[in-house]
């Protein structure tokens, strides 16, 4: 679905930096429609240059979702000009960083040719086949022309992921111009924006040729742009190490192909895998609730989930999305560590009453026992190094109470959970109903006695 200039801000999330990032422009094609006039209205601008070329969304270009962006060119003439292009009207003001990335398939149909695929900023990559090489041509601010090649392919009929990036747009001689290819970099260097004063269109496909030896389709997919890192890749962040049994929290963070943290344009779900040694993925901390995908919110850069083995190895992490590159992680699983066991893990008192937990069934507790209270009324006072708590609890409410373990090496295990429910009626507050129940069933029950009593008398007289 397009849109257009909508500002989305990254939230903290689970401990995440924030990231300011407006989001200038997108396109991922699910309405089925580019132009103004198709219902719902697209925001493309098509340019069909010569005859055998078209513009369309299709299912057959869809990376991911039901539609993709794409141009058939088979006309295949040896002339300079437009073939077939859209464009979009995107605004970037000068000083700012222009950011670009979406998928994008070529099937050529003829043996060697090349095509533009971008126009921005008076820049136009151009791929060459066959062969691996990427062309950056540009247009310098004193009329001159400039040509960088780079070792990259993107023929072969397979998507691959294309980042571009430029910073201080239109400010100066010496912007910084990035380009990765499925998260590998192809070009770092500097390029003269100064005689730009910003940027307010982009170009998909061929908007000029002076070659038209391509044929064949050209497939676009989930097309951004921002002014910020462009969200890529998702890989797990400092697995370090665990051991079979514990709750090992994992950090799935998003990123550009440049490792700078990103914010994900929508609700990420990435699914879950692990090879390598008998695992279960979760959800919390305790390792009680399975899962199976991991969501990062629109605007966040992190998630979290919690990863549990029954076997000992290196577990080797993975989350998928079809958006995104995947980087894989190992995680180290030994024998033994330690593991938090707290009793009993659920109590229901009335106010007033003393509550004891029990943490000395622990596992690998050797460097001390951890105690927090992360939910509930407060002013409860923990004794912070000890196995046992015994507390009074007074406030009506709920009370979680949780208990960490840490061996002698400084490993600390996942909390172990307890919950208090305290009921606000106290226990000698209810006694005076007691008695009063009671008297009256005394009362009727001595009843019927005295009237069996009169009517034994009455017989005897």
């Amino acid at each position: 679905m397009p849109f257009v200039r909508s500002v989305s801000i990254c939230l903290l999330f689970f401990a995440s930096t924030a990231v300011a990032q407006t989001r200038l422009f997108g396109d991922d094609f699910e309405t089925g429609t580019l132009t103004p006039d198709q219902s719902p209205p697209g925001v493309w601008a098509v340019h069909d240059g010569v005859a055998n070329t078209s513009t369309n969304t299709s299912a057959e270009a869809a990376h991911r979702g039901a539609f993709g962006l794409r141009m058939l060119d088979n006309e295949g003439v040896t002339t300079y000009g437009n073939v077939t292009s859209a464009r979009v009207r995107v605004n970037v003001d000068a000083g700012s960083l222009l950011a670009i990335r979406f998928w994008i398939r070529v099937t050529p149909t003829t043996a060697a040719g090349n095509l533009v695929f971008v126009g921005m900023l008076r820049q136009d990559p151009k791929l060459f086949y066959p062969g691996a090489r990427v062309d950056v041509g540009a247009h310098l601010p004193d009329g001159g022309y400039s040509q960088v090649s780079t070792t990259a392919d993107l023929s072969g009929g397979q998507w691959h992921l294309f980042e571009y990036t430029v910073s201080d747009v239109g400010a100066s001689s010496t912007s910084n111009r990035r380009m990765f290819i499925d998260g590998t970099s192809v070009l770092n260097d500097r390029f003269d924006t100064s005689g730009a004063s910003g940027l307010t269109s982009l170009g998909l496909g061929q908007g000029w040729a002076d070659d038209r030896s391509f044929k064949g389709s050209i497939d676009f997919d989930d097309f951004r742009v921002t002014n910020g890192a462009p969200a890529s890749t998702l890989a797990f962040a400092d697995a370090g190490s665990t051991w079979m049994g514990g709750c090992a929290p994992l950090s799935l963070t998003l990123s550009s192909s440049a490792g700078t943290s990103a914010a994900a344009p929508y609700d990420v779900r990435a699914s879950l895998s692990v090879t390598g040694v008998a695992a279960s993925w979760y959800s919390d901390a305790q390792c009680t609730t399975r899962a199976s995908e991991v969501v990062i919110p629109a605007g966040a850069t992190h998630a979290r989930a919690w990863l549990q083995s029954t076997g000992v190895g290196t577990a080797v992490v993975r989350a998928s999305h079809d958006d995104f590159l995947t980087r894989v992680a190992s995680l180290g699983v030994s024998q033994s560590g330690p593991i938090a066991r707290l009793e009993p893990a659920m109590q229901k008192v009335v106010s007033g009453a003393r509550v004891s937990f029990d943490g000395s069934a622990s596992v690998g507790a050797g460097g001390g026992y951890h105690w927090f209270q992360p939910e509930g009324p407060t002013g409860v006072r923990l004794d912070p190094g000890g196995a046992t708590q015994a507390l009074t609890l007074t406030e009506p409410g709920t009370y979680v109470f949780e208990l960490s373990v840490s061996d002698e090496l400084g490993r600390t295990s996942a909390p172990a959970r307890a919950t208090v429910v305290v009921d606000p009626t106290s226990g000698c507050s209810s006694a005076p109903a007691l008695f009063a129940a009671l008297a009256l069933w005394l009362t009727r029950s001595r009843r019927p006695a005295r009237a069996s009593s009169r009517a034994a008398a009455g017989t005897r007289g």
